[in-house]
């Protein structure tokens, strides 16, 4: 120990040498903080001699001076290079090569080396205003490049500079026609290639263990499956990839019912690295013209070492999606989707990723892909060498521990190969299972696998995984064996195998009419032969058991009750607990297709408990429900009699005024949780005095009560605001030392990219981790998330709030999607966000437009009057409907406030949601001088953009619920099927970092911004020739956002955008929105005084440099009128989507129903809808606005030559 002090000495003074700020030593493992944010890590194990110091380049270099021990603690890429001359392992800096600047990563370093004075989103502003408690976590360099979709910085739909030459220089590398950069994650992937090859009604072949991106990817498209039922190995319960001979059956089954397959999905590798010959199945769908898909998450590391599998691309399949950050080296939620195909329509994938992905894109996540793909492409031939070395000596020598084995070809039969970086572990043989494994390997060895299978372990070797940390698995199993296989042996103890889940499938709806067919709720004991209304996936592995329109059977039902018995979770149901089912239909149709079957014996094995059996049917046997009282379904254990029981809970229900019921069991009692009707606190009874317990579930804790012999749920106690809960479970996590074998692949910033560690540090890779049992889970949230949410539902005054990493885009999809189903009416305003109407493309909604009031002198569009809802209220009745919900932009990109109190009591007087798209205004009602918030003014469902005003990353934002008109059911299976299975924690993370800085002071910190922006008003409007936008411009509204000044120059005989190029190049000022006649500047709680006044100054000199020369000329900036003033309706958005189409040319397409959404940029507000006859006034305002300077976005040509027309 003496030895480990006195290094530990000499490490501080290397420290205060060397501009180290800090030094954290778990016994031998030691972690550097740089100065710079970056983190250097490594392992000694034998501490005898100083330490000495070199430099190569910016990275420093600890090396020990003896002969025996010369081993650097510094393994920032993971490797150790031993050099001839001196004898001593050192390590290397990597030897730069033609990609050494990736494009945007350049980009985004050159944007944050300029002067400016920002009055743009995120409200961070470049990290002046960064939450503290996240800046302590991953330091200030990645909010300085957290920037908006600035002009040098490209768009990712439009990309013409940067991120059109990132993504060119990717598709180079992976032998693509073309690549497009994904920051949905696999998922938006995956369902953009379904949603392009496959139509409403069209057939999919799929194999049943696809991802859950397959089926939402079906949901949204209307696709029909044609399952393929996979090889299956019970000893392992694994399944296997497709057969080439599989594929060609499913086509020819179709073909004798007289239908062709839209295109073929595999997925190859599986998650356990099983790969599938597609070289035949590329050769099967080529000869029928059906595209291939290839769901390539876990494989993006193919082809990049001779002894790897082929990559898909390689192997002449159409479309590829792959998850960069699993094995590969960006962040968690950014992917790739590549294309090599001429039966594959390129505008359709566009047109689809228009639609998933969120229109305010993270550019860290697209940063670090550019970054990922420039380090493979230094060394593409041998970079995973020594991952390679160590998978192969890590799989020779698991092979020889006892008890222990290793999944390996021929387990499965016609697959060519298993991926060699992703070695699966049986624990079989050793009478324990892998959740007691993966338990004894995480608290002694502190290993974490990548995925936990009911009888095997699977681990991940990435280009981070070092030595150290394949010895300590090694250690790690071969405890397991000593331990546990002889005894095993002895007492016969061998895990029984799993049968198929998913061998016997009955589909009775397509995945999309099963999401949005009405749904009840039954009990486990009812459900058999019911069709399924949700999707129900245990965790791990991840595979779906039953999917959304089939019938559950008795096998799916045992094996799920089975695998929640052994230590899984049950991730998409509603009622994780399973103690009930979310069944389609409402019992009395048609929908069972199969005969009701009762269960003899339904074991409950739930948690660990060893429940009694709970009996549906008569029969002739005794045994029955144990209680059943109204909805009332008590779970007893089997010493407990029925009559004592049904004499219990009548007690309860009498007593306590009890009303709904829902089922917990602990590991130790019985557990009845009954709801007050009031929503009170549940209440656990029984009169055991062997019993007596209290039980938390919340926060996982078990409480015990010595005074009252009764089981209460307590509440939780509110946490403090100043300790946002998953800021903290990511810090308590990346303080533990623990072998990293799971994604992503840069290992916690073991092997992160050097251009992108030079950019934002390594602190945000030390953080960048996934699904992690202690981080929670963002669909089935129990413990930091569920917190944080809470903490955030309390500030913004809602009953449940929701984390959304798709930003608002998603939250608004997810909330049309929630309340109107296919063919239903949304009243919203036709200067809705584009996300509306492509939250009408996915549910089928009919739009019944509002015309907003239009002032052509700011060619600005207002609010939605209440009267023009009742108007369109009654408009729809007359024709005999009713709206679904109604959708209000407030405030909206210019900050004007609609009259949402007037407009709720509207709405709910005819019983219709009222949904507000709050984007720009998360800041309202946290200062007396702002506009009320949504929730204040009595909406049901507000989705807010948290890092517009408020300070989260780029694409995060929180959707609110309060209301009793709501589904809040609808809303998680809504958001299941947008959001990435991969979420970004650094962006949840933000999103509580966020709310915890408005919690510290919430009536006082937007004082400083509103002085502010009061004295920047005040000082502009005294500007001649300058103008400023205030009431009564619009009639009916009742407030503009003191924070969101927009400037009008129509008087300076100049256009908007040479204004914004005169202060952006003389002053460095950006503003937020450029408008054909305005421009609009955000103030935030990042914004200086030092920035006002550059602004005003700036403003002066437009003033004086062109005010008087306009009024000399008569020069004065002519308004528009309002390019969507006459509306005509050809088809619905989702008709229009998906209808076969053609281009015509821009003197041709006058009269034509628009296939493609038109969006001049700025301002951002769509021109023209899919599905929108495309009118003269339409027309000629996108060729003056383009004229003028204005980006054409989301068409498919910007030029405007041409435009998509329906057929």
């Amino acid at each position: 120990m003496g030895d480990v002090q006195e290094y530990i000495k000499i490490v501080f003074g290397a420290v205060n040498d060397n501009s180290l700020d800090n030094v954290i030593a778990q016994g031998l493992f030691i972690t550097f903080i740089f100065m710079d944010q970056r983190l250097v890590t490594g392992y000694i194990k034998v501490i005898t001699v100083p330490c000495g110091i070199q430099k190569a380049g910016s990275v420093e270099l600890f090396t020990h001076q003896s002969s025996s021990q010369e081993r650097t603690i510094t393994e920032l890429d993971g490797k150790l290079h031993e050099t001839e001359n001196n004898k001593r392992l050192i390590l290397r800096s990597r030897t730069p090569l033609q990609d050494k600047a990736p494009p945007l990563v350049g980009a985004l370093k050159a944007s944050a080396e300029q002067d400016v004075a920002c009055f743009h989103f995120p409200g961070h502003n470049r990290g002046r205003a960064a939450p503290s408690s996240l800046v302590q976590l991953i330091g200030l360099k990645p909010f300085l490049h957290d920037l908006p979709e600035l002009p040098k910085l490209d768009n990712l739909f439009s990309p013409e500079s940067s991120i059109l030459d990132a993504q060119k220089q990717a598709a180079k590398l992976f032998g693509a026609s073309e690549t497009w950069f994904l920051v949905g994650g696999t998922t938006c992937g995956v369902q953009a290639t379904i949603m392009a090859t496959c139509s409403p009604g069209d057939y999919l072949i799929l194999p049943r263990n696809s991802h859950v991106s397959a089926i939402s990817g079906m949901v949204l498209s209307g696709a029909m499956p044609k399952y393929i039922i996979p090889e299956y190995n019970s000893n392992w319960d694994i399944a296997g990839g497709v057969a080439p001979s599989q594929v060609l059956k499913a086509m020819k089954e179709l073909e004798m019912e007289g239908r062709q397959a839209a295109a073929v999905l595999v997925t190859s590798p599986t998650y356990h690295g099983i790969c599938s010959d597609l070289v035949e199945i590329a050769r099967l769908c080529r000869s029928h013209q059906i595209p291939l898909i290839v769901d390539e998450a876990h494989g993006a590391h193919f082809g990049f070492h001779p002894d790897l599998p082929c990559s898909a691309l390689q192997q002449g399949v159409d479309l590829a999606v792959q998850s960069t950050h699993k094995v590969l080296c960006s962040l968690t939620q950014s992917s790739m989707l590549h294309m090599k195909s001429d039966i594959v329509d390129r505008e359709k994938i566009c047109r689809c990723l228009q639609v998933l992905q969120s229109t305010s894109p993270n550019y860290l996540l697209l940063a670090s892909l550019d970054a990922a793909r420039a380090q493979i492409s230094e060394n593409p031939e041998s970079i995973f060498n020594q991952a390679m070395e160590l998978a192969a000596y890590a799989s020779k020598t698991i092979k020889s521990i006892p008890g222990i084995s290793l999944l390996e070809l021929p387990v499965f039969s016609s697959f060519p190969a298993i991926d060699p970086l992703r070695l699966t572990v049986g624990i079989q043989n050793l009478g324990i299972s892998s959740y007691e494994a993966d338990d004894i390997l995480c608290d002694e060895y502190g290993i974490i696998p990548e995925l936990v299978g009911t009888r095997s372990l699977t681990f991940a070797i990435n280009l981070g995984t070092c030595r150290e940390h394949v010895d300590r698995l090694i250690l790690g199993l071969d405890y397991l064996s000593s331990t546990f296989f002889q005894r095993s042996k002895e007492e016969g103890r061998v895990e029984e195998g799993e049968s198929a889940p998913f061998a016997d499938i009955n589909i009775c709806l397509s995945p999309r009419d099963a999401f949005f067919v009405s749904k009840r709720r039954a009990s486990i004991t009812e459900c058999l032969g019911e069709t399924c209304g949700e999707l129900i996936c245990p965790y791990p592995p991840g595979i779906p058991v039953v999917f959304p329109g089939e019938i559950i059977t008795e096998k799916a039902l045992n094996y799920l009750l089975k695998v929640k018995h052994k230590g899984a979770d049950i991730r998409g149901a509603s009622d994780p607990t399973l103690s009930s089912i979310v069944a389609a239909g409402d019992g009395s149709s048609d929908l069972r297709r199969l005969p009701f079957s009762p269960l003899s014996c339904l074991s409950l094995l739930l948690l660990k408990g060893r429940a009694q059996v709970v009996q549906h049917g008569g029969s002739g046997k005794k045994k029955r429900p144990v209680a059943v009282l109204a909805s009332i379904i008590a779970i007893a254990w089997n010493l407990w009699n029925e009559e004592k029981t049904l004499e219990l809970v009548d007690g309860v229900m009498e007593e306590n005024k009890l009303s709904r019921n829902s089922i917990q069991t602990p590991s130790s009692a019985i557990a009845l949780v009954l709801s007050k009707n009031d929503g009170s606190a549940e209440l656990f009874t029984h009169q055991s005095s062997s019993q007596e317990r209290t039980i938390t579930e919340l926060d996982g804790k078990l409480h015990e009560t010595e005074n009252d012999k009764r089981l209460i749920l307590r509440s939780r106690t509110p946490l403090q605001d100043k300790a946002p809960p998953l800021v903290g479970a990511l810090k308590t996590s990346a303080e533990q030392d623990v072998a990293c074998f799971h994604f992503p692949g840069h290992n916690r910033g073991r092997a992160a990219p050097s251009s992108l560690v030079q950019l934002i540090g390594l602190k945000p890779f030390l953080h960048d981790v996934p699904e992690l049992p202690k981080l929670d889970n963002l669909f089935s949230p129990e413990s930091s998330i569920l917190d944080a949410q809470k903490q955030a539902a309390k500030l913004f005054g809602a009953s449940e709030t929701w984390f959304l990493v798709g930003g608002t885009t998603c939250g608004v999809q997810a909330t049309i999607m929630a309340t109107c189903s296919p063919g239903d009416y949304l009243i919203l305003p036709r200067n809705s966000h584009a996300s509306a109407i492509s939250g009408m493309v996915l549910s089928g909604a009919m739009p019944k437009y509002i015309i907003p009031e239009y002032n052509s002198n700011w060619d600005i569009a207002g609010g939605v009057a209440p009267s023009q809802v009742l108007k369109a209220m009654k408009e729809l009745e007359i024709e005999g409907r009713q709206a679904a919900a109604v959708l209000v932009t407030s405030p909206t990109y210019h900050g004007i406030c609609s009259d949402l109190v007037e407009i709720a009591r509207l709405c709910h007087s005819h019983q219709i949601p009222l949904i507000v798209d709050e984007a720009h205004g998360a800041h309202f009602g946290f200062h007396p001088d702002l506009p009320c918030s949504a929730l204040q003014q009595g909406v049901d469902l507000a989705v807010q953009s948290t890092h517009k005003v408020l300070c989260s990353l780029t694409q995060s934002s929180m959707l609110h619920m309060k209301s009793d008109i709501v589904d809040r059911e609808k809303i998680c299976r809504c958001l299941q099927v947008l959001q990435s299975t991969s979420p970004n924690r650094l962006l949840l993370a933000s999103l509580d970092a966020a709310r915890a800085q408005i919690s510290e002071n919430p009536e006082s910190i937007f004082n400083q911004a509103m002085e502010l922006a009061a004295y920047a008003s005040k000082t502009i409007k005294s500007i001649p020739g300058i103008s400023l936008l205030e009431l009564p411009i619009f009639s009916s509204f009742p407030a503009i956002d003191p924070l969101r000044l927009t400037v009008g120059i129509q008087n300076l005989g100049i256009s908007s955008y040479e204004a914004d190029d005169i202060l952006c190049d003389e002053y460095g000022i950006i503003p937020e929105l450029v408008g054909t006649q305005s421009l609009t500047f955000a103030i935030n709680l990042g914004t200086c005084r030092e920035h006002v006044d550059r602004l005003i100054l700036g403003l002066d000199y437009l003033s004086s440099t062109f005010f008087r020369r306009s009024k000399e000329e008569g020069r004065v900036e002519e308004g528009e009128s309002a390019p969507f003033a006459d509306i005509n309706i050809s088809l619905s958005p989702r008709d229009a989507f998906f209808v076969s189409k053609r281009r015509a040319s821009i003197t041709e397409c006058l009269g034509e129903t628009c296939g493609e959404l038109i969006c001049p940029y700025p301002p951002g507000i769509p021109v023209v809808f899919p599905g929108e006859i495309i009118t003269e006034k339409a027309l000629n305002y996108l060729l003056k606005v383009k004229h003028k300077g204005a980006d054409i976005r989301w068409a498919s040509d910007p030029t405007l030559s041409s435009i998509v027309v329906c057929l």
